[in-house]
């Protein structure tokens, strides 16, 4: 077997992930795998909540104290963004499913 290196470059127009401001775009859009194991399908994640006091919403999943931290392993919560340039994020407001 021949093992051959490949060399990826990386260009400007790249751009890295930017942090969750919370505009819950994912998680109106598409329940994570938690979510359907814990719920089954629903149209709307039952564990996304808008907290009015933060501006933003959050994920209940994330704030359990027992399981917590297992969910935020399995689901990358603190990798940032994965749609950095979503218009979501310049206009974080609690929506209704499909606006």
């Amino acid at each position: 077997m021949r093992v051959q290196s490949i060399r990826i470059e990386i260009g400007a127009a790249v751009r890295v992930s930017e942090p969750c401001v919370g505009c819950g775009r994912c998680c109106l859009g598409d329940q994570c795998e938690v979510s359907h194991r814990l719920h089954g399908y629903k149209p709307r994640c039952p564990e996304l909540s808008w907290d009015a006091a933060a501006g933003r919403y959050v994920c209940l999943l994330m704030l359990n104290p027992e399981r917590g931290a297992t969910f935020k392993a399995e689901l990358y919560a603190g990798e940032g963004c994965c749609s950095p340039d979503n218009p979501w994020r310049r206009d974080v407001r609690k929506r209704d499913l499909g606006s």
